[in-house]
C-alpha cells in the first residue's frame, strides 16, 4: 500500500492475514476499540499492531505500557480495522 510506504510503515492486509491470537489476547478489547488498534503478531518481546491512523501514538503507547512489550505499528485499511474490531466485539458478546 502506497500510504504505508509514505509513512515508512509496513502494511497489514487484515482481510488476508491470520491474526496471532496470542497478540490479540494481551490487550483488553475495549482499549483496542477505543483506539482503533488491532494486534496482529507477537514475536519474542515485540507486538505488531495495525492501525489506519499513522499517528495513533497514544494507543500504541498504552499497549506498550499494558504489555511491557516493544510495539511496532503497521498500517491497515480503516474499513478492515473496523470490521475486525466489530467481529471481535460480536464474538465477545456471544462466546
Amino acid at each position: 500500500m502506497a500510504r504505508a510506504h509514505e509513512y515508512g510503515m509496513a502494511y497489514a492486509d487484515l482481510d488476508r492475514m491470520r491474526i496471532d491470537e496470542r497478540a490479540r489476547s494481551l490487550v483488553p478489547l475495549d482499549t483496542l476499540v477505543e483506539h482503533g488498534l488491532v494486534p496482529v503478531k507477537l514475536v519474542n518481546r515485540t507486538i505488531y499492531v495495525a492501525s489506519f491512523n499513522p499517528g495513533a501514538r497514544d494507543g500504541l503507547s498504552l499497549i506498550a505500557e499494558l504489555t511491557g512489550l516493544r510495539v511496532v505499528p503497521v498500517l491497515a485499511l480503516e474499513e478492515a480495522v473496523k470490521q475486525t474490531l466489530a467481529h471481535w466485539s460480536e464474538a465477545n458478546k456471544n462466546p
